[in-house]
């Protein structure tokens, strides 16, 4: 608990209680107590009734056995349930070290546009294009069509953009990739389908892209698309979508929805030492202070999640989409990763320090954003918790861009605890308000690093 010493809040006594993890299984209690401290709000300091937060974090569970569905249940005190998904691939509460990385992107345009075409492929179309970043020229885009030698077509594009990308696919992938994100996932299947369990089409995916010389972390999610509702969906889709982007099942599944179109949505991680990079869930910007806004030139960092997007099914892999990875990363620093049990004791005291600066009549009166408050009436849920690699980009400028690829790049790579967490915040001018809040923790340093969805604001 080596950090917790230098992360005492000013005017704050905190008592650390039966701080001890048995195992993960078990249940897992330790306390720490706050003392009443002065407002820092202009907003009703005055005014402002003392809060008082005794926070006992008691009957945690955790459950990391599933690495499609990893769990984190308990609660602190009656504030806060914890009800969370878990992405870990490590030992929580043992975590181990991890080390900081320098490096470019690997995905660059042209050297990456045939990553994943097949030995029985022949190319029979080709085009270059040119491709825009705010309006502005950044580089050169691929679009190549291939037949293998059963006659199947394959679309793979490739570019630059803000990340590099990489997408290979049929028409019959794509659709089900399109009709798949507007899908609710209330109308998922929950049971495997008759071409293969999730097991076996896991492997053909992993496979597929290992074979791409990419490595992807052991944590993944899945999403089992079955082709009752895809056919569902797709008269939705059509309905709303412009007529450039409907889709004709009739000319790219001639024979119809059948149990062949039945798919599994494999979303998976970009691997770095054992730990998933960040997905694109993780947005926004990130406020750095010291050595890393010196670093960088610049206290407002952009950040960008990578994922990468496989469709199975009957038909083999049928759609691959990916956004760009570091080539060849450079080792910056190491240290000891921070454990749960400490992540939990500084998100109270973050919890503490946020709800002492915004109150939820503060929050009401001045508009001030989706921000949880302990003083609200309703309970603070945990959603997510996270330990992932985040990547701090260099921002370059648009001359800069013009005279060499983005991918050229040098960037940060980083490890971070993420708690996200909700609350329903009503009032009588909307009773349906709430706040959904990301809190960002450098897995290392124990630093609790401010964060924007839109930038300029902290």
């Amino acid at each position: 608990m080596k950090r917790l010493s230098a992360l005492i809040l000013v005017g704050l006594i905190l008592a650390l209680t039966g701080c001890r993890f048995e195992a993960l299984e078990t249940t897992e209690n330790f306390s720490s107590s706050m003392s009443e401290i002065a407002s820092s709000s202009e907003l009703s300091a005055a005014t402002r009734a003392p809060l008082v937060w005794e926070p006992v974090i008691e009957d945690l569970m955790i459950n990391i056995s599933d690495p499609t569905n990893q769990r984190l249940t308990g609660r602190i005190t009656d504030r806060v349930i914890i009800d969370a998904e878990l992405l870990c691939s490590v030992d929580p509460n043992h975590p181990g070290k991890a080390s900081v990385y320098s490096g470019g992107e690997s995905l660059a345009s042209e050297s990456q546009r045939n990553m994943f075409t097949g030995d029985d492929w022949t190319l029979t179309e080709s085009e270059e294009y040119p491709q825009y970043f705010d309006s502005q020229l950044i580089g050169t885009a691929y679009k190549d069509r291939y037949v293998d030698s059963s006659g199947q077509e394959y679309l793979c594009q490739t570019g630059p953009s803000y990340s590099p990308y990489s997408r290979v696919y049929t028409l019959r992938g794509r659709m089900t990739y399109s009709l798949g994100q507007s899908l609710s996932p209330e109308y998922y299947a929950s049971t495997d389908f008759a071409f293969a369990d999730e097991k076996t089409a896991h492997e053909s995916a992993k496979s597929f892209l290992e074979s791409a010389g990419i490595a992807i972390n052991e944590c993944y999610r899945v999403r089992r698309l079955s082709h009752e509702e895809l056919d569902a969906e797709l008269r939705v889709y059509n309905h709303s979508a412009e007529a450039a982007e409907r889709f004709d099942a009739d000319v790219i599944l001639p024979g119809g929805w059948t149990e062949e179109e039945d798919a599994y949505w494999f979303t998976f991680f970009w691997d770095i030492g054992g730990i998933p990079e960040a997905s694109q869930n993780f947005s926004g910007y990130l406020f750095l202070e010291g050595e890393f806004a010196e670093r960088f030139g610049r206290e407002e960092m952009p950040i960008n999640g990578r994922e990468i997007d496989v469709i199975v099914n009957a038909h083999g892999v049928d759609y691959v989409s990916l956004t760009g990875h570091f080539s060849s990363p450079v080792e910056m620093s190491s240290g000891d990763l921070m454990s749960l049990d400490e992540l939990l004791v500084l998100f109270s005291e973050e919890l503490y320090a946020i709800s002492r600066e915004h109150s939820f009549e503060d929050i009401k009166k001045s508009g001030v954003g989706e921000i949880v408050t302990l003083d609200c009436p309703e309970p603070i849920t945990v959603n997510e918790v996270s330990l992932v690699y985040i990547t701090l980009f260099e921002r370059f400028t648009i001359e800069e861009l013009k005279l060499r690829s983005f991918s050229e790049g040098e960037s940060m790579l980083r490890p971070y605890w993420v708690i996200r967490c909700s609350q329903s915040q009503p009032d009588e001018g909307n009773p349906d308000r709430s706040a959904s809040t990301r809190m960002f923790f450098d897995a290392i340093t124990g630093e609790c690093v401010k964060h924007s969805i839109y930038g300029g604001e902290q």
